[in-house]
């Protein structure tokens, strides 16, 4: 079994150099709080992990230093065991325990029954406690406890402990109730660490496995630093974490918001199930990462913050809250706006607002828009805009970002414009869609589409391998007033990309490649009908068009019996006129 790290072993003069063993002695659990990260690591970090055990085994070194430990304290209380928040290590101390499960596992697979359950008696489960439901020496953050209990049943099913009285010593293992998602980054490193000590046993026996579990257990060390304050956590964390998994604006929001209830298990419980995760919920369900909130959000409360001063800047701001509620309530008022830019989700925007929103979605508005857009959606919501006044808002916004796209013009300077927008507007008690067109017009270096250059992007561009292409064909059916499937469509060229030597007799080669993928040479079409008519003559397709699902296809069969240049050029000049109106100057 592993032992106490040996002082000859240190590779610091300080006390606080420990063994993962040192760590969990007695009736110490570590406790990863609920402000805490899920488990992060992959399969290269186990591979480096690994790597350090082999030198030890192979004589390469004698110990491993695997860096700091940050723990705070929990108050003592009869019944129950001594419990450690760890602030920061929580990846390496994880793994440690991961792989001690995993020797458990593969040693039951062997028969070693016996050496199996003093190994989890010793360094992964607790003495009973009539206090204290849960017996594991490592309780995970919320969202990884259903992967933890799945590994820790595969464990407690194993055919060699059905014999009656099995756990009668340590006790059955009785993990945290479950939260989180079944499948993660957590049960597949123990999967892959099962299989390592497996392939262990089979190629150097027994005795190997239980020199990899001595060295688990007393050669790897940490330093260990004991936070005297709970709410230091957050500074420690963020200044300490550089050398582990990536942190993120995310993992620090989530910190500051429970570091100032860690004191308060019982009430940091209650703010988790009720506001926290409902809050993150939303995202999660949305496939959005909670990092494309808190740019604009920070935008939002000073325009002048840049990403290096974000979090500084966020907690400035809450520290004028009295109540840790109402730091996610505060971040929430934008939540609906940004999931909808991000994936057309409008279910949670206000009625009047979705279709504004949306199309903005459907045009890949760039995110140095966000925040400007979320303080409008906020204003109309809580009715300190008119509806009607931020529809002219957003009108403006997408008609300026269309034509720009549309033209070519790449995103880039967009950020200047829009992060200062909103205070700009409300200083000048201009808040209006006439206020939103001065102020971007005062930007000589940010163009603005004349409807001469327009229209010549119009006539004349390559729509078809631009971004905003779908969106344009989307606003023209949607023009059409007929059926307007929600279906997603393929782009189909009038006149095909191949010339074959009917539609050569129509178009000369130059003619076929400056008109091929303009805006009238392009409709939606079902991906079989696109497929279908391919390179067919245009009096086979336009049969075909009369029978799509997209009116756009339906007018064109209507409207032309060839398609000829002039054919095209007539339906450009409708185009024209069309999208000069959609996106007004």
């Amino acid at each position: 079994m592993g032992v106490a790290l040996d002082s000859g072993l240190k590779v610091t003069d300080t006390p606080e150099e420990s063994s993962f063993s040192d760590i969990v002695a007695g009736d110490n659990v570590i406790n990863i709080p609920l402000f805490q990260r899920e488990y992060k690591w992959t399969e290269k970090n186990l591979s480096q992990f690994w790597q350090d055990i082999e030198e030890i085994l192979d004589g390469t070194k004698q110990s491993q230093f695997l860096g700091v430990i940050v723990t705070v304290r929990q108050p003592s209380q009869i019944g129950r065991p001594t419990i450690y928040d760890i602030v920061d290590g929580q990846q390496r101390l994880f793994t440690c325990y991961l792989a001690i499960m995993a020797a458990v596992r593969a040693a039951l697979d062997e028969g070693k029954k016996e050496w199996a359950l003093e190994v989890a008696r010793t360094f992964l489960l607790l003495r009973p406690f009539s206090q204290h439901p849960t017996n594991t020496k490592l309780v995970p953050s919320a969202a990884d406890r259903q992967q933890f209990k799945l590994a820790w049943d595969d464990i407690a099913a194993h055919s060699v402990l059905k014999e009656k009285g099995s756990w009668d010593v340590i006790g059955k293992p009785t993990p945290p109730h479950s939260s989180g998602p079944s499948s993660g980054k957590l049960i597949q490193q123990y999967i892959r660490l099962v299989r390592r000590f497996r392939k262990t046993f089979t190629d150097y026996g027994f005795e190997r496995v239980e020199k990899t579990l001595q060295i688990l257990t007393g050669s790897l060390s940490f330093v260990s630093i004991s936070l005297r304050n709970p709410i230091a956590a957050p500074i420690i964390f963020e200044r300490l974490n550089a050398r582990g998994e990536r942190i993120t604006t995310a993992d620090l929001v989530r910190n500051e918001i429970f570091s100032r209830v860690a004191s308060e298990p019982t009430l940091a419980q209650v703010i988790f199930n009720n506001d926290w995760e409902p809050f993150q919920r939303k995202f999660l369900d949305a496939q959005v990462d909670l990092e494309k909130l808190l740019f604009p959000y920070g935008l939002a409360l000073n325009h002048n913050t840049t990403k290096a001063d974000l979090f500084s800047v966020l907690r400035v701001h809450w520290n004028t809250f009295e109540d840790t509620t109402d730091i996610i309530i505060d971040m929430d008022r934008f939540a609906p706006t940004i999931i909808a830019l991000e994936k057309g989700l409008t279910e949670s925007l206000p009625n009047e607002l979705r279709q504004n929103i949306l199309r903005l979605h459907r045009l890949g508005a760039p995110s140095s828009i966000y925040s400007f857009v979320c303080l409008v959606s906020d204003a109309a919501s809580s009715g300190r805009l008119e509806v009607t006044t931020a529809r002219e808002m957003l009108d403006v916004i997408e008609a300026f970002l269309a034509r720009r796209a549309i033209c070519g013009h790449e995103p880039t300077g967009l950020h200047a414009v829009f992060k200062g927008l909103w205070p700009e507007l409300a200083k000048e008690g201009d808040l209006s869609a006439t206020g939103v067109s001065k102020s971007i017009r005062k930007r000589p270096t940010i163009a603005w589409p004349s409807d001469q250059e327009f229209e010549h992007a119009l006539r004349f561009g390559d729509l078809y391998s631009r971004k905003v292409c779908r969106y344009v064909l989307s606003e023209f059916e949607l023009s059409e007033h007929g059926e307007t499937p929600s279906d997603s469509f393929w782009i189909e060229h009038i006149m095909p990309q191949k010339l074959t030597d009917e539609w050569a007799g129509l178009y000369s080669e130059d003619q076929h490649k400056s008109s091929l993928n303009t805006f009238a040479n392009l409709i939606p079409l079902t991906s079989k009908m696109n497929n279908d008519e391919g390179q067919n003559a245009f009096q086979l397709k336009r049969v075909a068009y009369k029978d799509s699902i997209f009116s756009t296809a339906r007018s064109l069969a209507l409207q032309f019996e060839t398609w000829s240049l002039d054919d095209l050029n007539t339906r450009a000049n409708r185009i024209v006129e069309w999208s000069l109106h959609r996106w007004k100057k």
